[in-house]
């Protein structure tokens, strides 16, 4: 038999779930856009440092170039 959640935990059931790390990168150009480029390299770092699957990925964004363009001391797993 199913177990029946409320609302609330419905929805805390799916965010326990969900990998922080994919959230985080996925902010990164909005993050860019919006607080410029000294907050969108503090966030490349955190996500660098938790070791993020899809940094290298996001890399090839062209929606980040400028965050990639800007440093050759940008390290990606």
């Amino acid at each position: 038999m199913a177990q029946t959640y409320g609302a609330g935990q419905l929805v805390a059931t799916i965010l326990e779930n969900v990998d922080s790390r994919q959230i985080q990168s996925a902010v990164l150009p909005i993050v860019l856009q919006h607080h410029g480029l000294n907050a969108a390299t503090a966030l490349e770092q955190v996500i660098a440092t938790q070791n993020c699957p899809w940094l290298s990925t996001w890399r090839h964004d062209p929606r980040l170039s400028a965050l990639y363009s800007c440093s050759d001391t940008l390290q990606v797993a």
